[in-house]
């Protein structure tokens, strides 16, 4: 995702509807990346959770350190990047190294 259409500025509640909807169904996503500085990846994130073929995911949005913990809780994920969270990451870091989620990968990509 590049852009979030905004109503208001706020993330328009149609698209943060249909890409969650959109998310859901899709099967086969193996990447997820998400550019532009909006909250909306917030509403989003959830549908990422059962996605068994996800390897990579980027975020380029402010997220709290609980937020950024449920990003553990991606099975298979390899490549993990959070742009704007350089204080959630001294938190967030220990775990993903040692996260259950990622046995068998160094945590780094």
């Amino acid at each position: 995702i590049r852009a979030t259409p905004l109503l208001q500025n706020k993330a328009h509640p149609d698209f943060v509807s249909e890409c969650t909807q959109t998310l859901q169904i899709c099967n086969n996503l193996q990447s997820f990346v998400y550019t532009p500085s909006s909250t909306a990846v917030i509403a989003i994130l959830p549908t990422l959770s059962n996605k068994e073929r996800l390897k990579v995911v980027r975020i380029n949005a402010k997220l709290s350190t609980s937020q950024a913990s449920a990003l553990l809780n991606l099975k298979n994920v390899e490549k993990l990047e959070l742009d704007k969270n350089a204080d959630e990451f001294d938190t967030l870091c220990p775990f993903y190294l040692y996260s259950p989620s990622i046995a068998g990968t160094n945590g780094w990509m």
